[in-house]
């Protein structure tokens, strides 16, 4: 588990310094050290939150503190299309 909190940690600085890298970095020793579906949910959930931070500190930073729809919706709009792929992939994907 101190390989995994150290992977944690240096993940979290990989992705506050290049913008991802967070699960790319922690995975590997997560998955060594718990089980796969105990590594994926850790995963989801420390990355759900470390990315609500970000948003949190992003807002602030932001002009006014508002949210520029206008450059934000090319931005959902592509990512439509790739949820929709995802989910009908995991959908389809062979139960264990």
């Amino acid at each position: 588990m101190i390989l995994a909190a150290a992977a944690a940690f240096t993940g979290a600085s990989v992705q506050s310094a290049t913008g991802f890298g967070f699960a790319l970095v922690l995975s590997p020793a997560l998955f060594a050290a718990v089980e796969p579906f105990e590594a994926v949910f850790a995963l989801l959930v420390l990355g759900l939150v470390l990315n609500l931070l970000v948003l949190r500190d992003a807002h602030r930073a932001a002009e006014g503190g508002r949210v520029r729809w206008d450059a934000l919706r090319p931005l959902l709009a592509a990512a439509l299309p790739g949820l929709a792929v995802g989910a009908a992939l995991l959908a389809l994907a062979p139960k264990p």
